[in-house]
């Protein structure tokens, strides 16, 4: 987990992640935070954003270049960016407000990784003291099966079924 302490408002000064971190910020007016990171070809990384959840005032955009500086990858919703690499490489990845606000109202939590994200489980609900199966649905779920008619931002999601005693 990193916190950012001083702005990298350009992709030269861009900081360096690992995947599988958690990156804490804040937006700065008229300004955008670069981090960078290595893929190899065929690699997934999945980047989350979150703003609302922590109170801040912040709208996320995301937008995830290669080296050359091409857009591979956009969400102005911040949430997330779902990406599998195409070549080895260094990645790019830009992040500010919608409006490029900024201050200490605008903060967000980053998540750079490779690991699994759960979008849903159903049933939602079930009654207690009893094991119960559930329908997980996500990315990169260890063990998990492409869904056909599930999709969220053009790509597939998966489900896995799981026992819960609850």
């Amino acid at each position: 987990e990193v916190t950012v302490d001083q702005p990298h408002d350009s992709p030269t000064n861009a900081l360096p992640v690992n995947l599988g971190t958690l990156v804490n910020g804040r937006a700065h007016a008229n300004a955008a935070d670069y981090l960078s990171f290595g893929l190899k070809s065929g690699q997934r990384v999945l980047v989350t954003c979150q703003a609302r959840i922590l109170d801040s005032r912040m709208e996320p955009v995301l937008v995830l270049r290669d080296a050359d500086g091409h857009e591979l990858a956009v969400n102005r919703r911040g949430g997330l960016i779902d990406f599998t690499a195409q070549a080895d490489g260094q990645y790019l990845l830009m992040i500010h407000d919608l409006l490029y606000r900024g201050g200490e109202d605008y903060a967000y939590r980053l998540a750079v990784g490779a690991g699994a994200v759960v979008e849903g489980i159903f049933p939602p609900a079930a009654e207690p003291a009893k094991r119960q199966r559930f329908l997980v649905v996500g990315r990169s779920l260890p063990g998990g099966k492409p869904l056909k008619e599930t999709k969220n931002g053009g790509k597939s999601l998966e489900g896995l079924e799981v026992e819960i005693e609850v």
